[in-house]
């Protein structure tokens, strides 16, 4: 019965584990969503042609920034070493 107890509770936490990591997986897609939406709005800016050289230039500096971040999360989201996105969700695993 104690064994029957303890699964139970191990695959409760194993479901919150990875509620928690979805959920914040989710806010950081979120961020990079913002980011590319920006980044986006930036290229069709110094396609228009109204811009000189030197506009250009902190256009393309804001871009990179973007593009900046965007790395910077991505490797923020690494845990252990292993990429969020090669893990495999699997309560049998940690039981």
């Amino acid at each position: 019965m104690r064994a029957d107890a303890a699964s139970l509770h191990q695959g409760v936490n194993n479901a919150n584990d990875a509620i928690s990591l979805i959920q914040t997986a989710d806010g950081a897609l979120g961020v990079i969503d913002e980011k590319l939406i920006r980044m986006k709005e930036l290229a069709e800016q110094a396609s228009t042609g109204t811009y000189d050289s030197v506009q250009r230039l902190m256009i393309d500096s804001e871009f990179q920034q973007m593009a900046s971040e965007i790395e910077r999360i991505a490797r923020a989201r690494q845990t252990g070493g292993i990429s969020q996105r090669s893990q495999r969700f699997s309560a049998r695993s940690k039981l």
